[in-house]
């Protein structure tokens, strides 16, 4: 597991790098100062269809997902 926002924010850099034309509208994750946020949201506005960017997200998950998993058996 890792900070919620931590993680949304990468993957929103990752569509960027990717080209991906996007603008952040809205994020919102966590509300504590001292606790490590479990959820985060964004609403971006996009060029980009609605089905691509959830593919590329999607991948982007597992890319971060098998990363972790390595981190685990270190």
């Amino acid at each position: 597991k890792g900070n919620a926002n931590k993680l949304l924010a990468r993957i929103l850099k990752e569509l960027l790098n990717r080209g991906e034309k996007i603008d952040l509208v809205r994020i919102d994750g966590g509300t504590k100062d001292n606790a490590i946020c479990r959820e985060s949201v964004a609403i971006i506005a996009a060029v980009t269809s609605y089905e691509k960017l959830q593919k590329e997200t999607e991948e982007l998950k597992k890319k971060i997902a098998v990363e972790f998993e390595a981190a685990i058996r270190i």
